[in-house]
Order: structure tokens, then sequence, then C-alpha cells
């Protein structure tokens, strides 16, 4: 019974990161969020793994924990680092609005996916809202948010909600497919990192808004 608590602990922490990383401005402080979920993911991965005695979530949860808890924050913190922009000050939708569309995106989740009779009938498979949510924040954020870090950020909240449904109700999910899209996200996240540079030595900013007017 520890197991599954926690368990529930680390879903509910990977949807509390994924609220503070909408709600933040400071780029650098969304990337220490994003490295916190990710290891909140990785613990699920590996709670589930022993309580379950199955080496591939034990695996998962490993490679979960060095890809979205270090390399990828890592990846898109050297990005932060050489960007002249610390700060996403002009979202789309400001963070009070935000917040209330975090609050609906969870009720929604919660009200909907937890009905579903297969969710409903297991103890940890009750935990697929809390993906379900993470999933519609991330997008959320990469709809909203103008700075190129920003929209980084939200595409890997967006995959942790879809790896956080596959722990807890793909358990069975084969690894190798499992790896192919962490190392897909990985792939996407370099070229998204090269063009982030590109477009910051090229015109010395990471507003996506106030390149539109640009031509040829």
């Amino acid at each position: 019974m520890q197991l599954y608590q926690a368990t529930y602990l680390s879903a509910g922490c990977a949807l509390l990161f994924s609220v503070i990383i909408l709600w933040r401005k400071e780029i650098k402080a969304m990337i220490y969020s994003l490295a916190l979920q990710g290891i909140a993911l990785s613990a699920i991965g590996i709670t589930e793994a022993i309580n379950k005695s199955n080496y591939g979530l034990g695996q998962v949860g490993l490679e979960t924990l060095i890809l979205k808890g270090f390399v990828f924050p890592f990846l898109i913190f050297k990005v932060y680092k050489n960007s002249s922009s610390k700060r996403d000050l002009q979202p789309l939708i400001n963070t009070t609005a935000s917040m209330v569309y975090a609050s609906v995106f969870i009720a929604i989740s919660f009200v909907s996916v937890g009905r579903l009779p297969y969710i409903s009938g297991n103890p940890v498979f009750k935990l697929a809202p809390f993906g379900f949510a993470v999933l519609l924040i991330g997008l959320f954020i990469l709809i909203t948010r103008r700075q190129v870090i920003s929209q980084m950020v939200g595409l890997i909240v967006f995959e942790n909600g879809i790896s956080l449904i596959s722990l807890l109700v793909l358990s069975q999910l084969p690894l190798l497919v499992e790896f192919g899209e962490s190392f897909d996200l990985l792939l996407v996240v370099v070229v998204l990192r090269v063009l982030a540079t590109t477009i910051h030595n090229e015109f010395l900013k990471g507003d996506l808004a106030e390149m539109k007017g640009l031509h040829d």
C-alpha cells in the first residue's frame, strides 16, 4: 500500500509542476520545474516496477530519469544561457486566466477520464486523469507562450503527460516503443535548440510573435 501511495504522490507532483510551469514567467524557474517533473515521472516508473516486479518498467523509469530529469532540461538550459530573454513577459493569455484554464483542464480530466469503467476499476489506473491533465496543460503552454524556450518546455510537458498515462495505464507497453518515443522527443529538442540558437544569433530575440513581419 505504501508503494501505491508513493505512486499517487509522484503523479500529484508531476501535475503540480506542470501548473507551476504555467504559472511562472521566469524561464529558469520553468526549466527547473520541468526537471523536477521528469524526476517525479521516473519515480512512478521505478515504484511501479517494484510493485509489479516488472523489469521493463524499471528500465523505463531509469531512462525517464536520465532523459527528462537531466538531459532535456540541460539542453534547454543551454539555450536559455545563450538567450537574451530571461522571462516570458507577454504570453497570449495572462497568468490569472491561465490558472483558471488549468483548473478547468484538471476538472475535465477527473470528471471525464476518471469515470471511464476501465479506469475506475483499478486503484493505480485512477491516476490516469493526472496524466491527461498534464497533457492538456502542456498543450496549453505550447499554444499560448511566445518565447521559443517556453514552447520547448510546453512540448516536453505535453509529452510527459503522455508518458504518465503510459506508465499508469499501459504498463505492458513494450520497452522499445517507450525508448523510441523518448528518443524521438530528444531529436525534436535538439532540432529546436539549434533553431532557437540560430534565431537568437540572427535576430537577437526569441519572441516568435515579433518575427511575423519578417520576409525574405
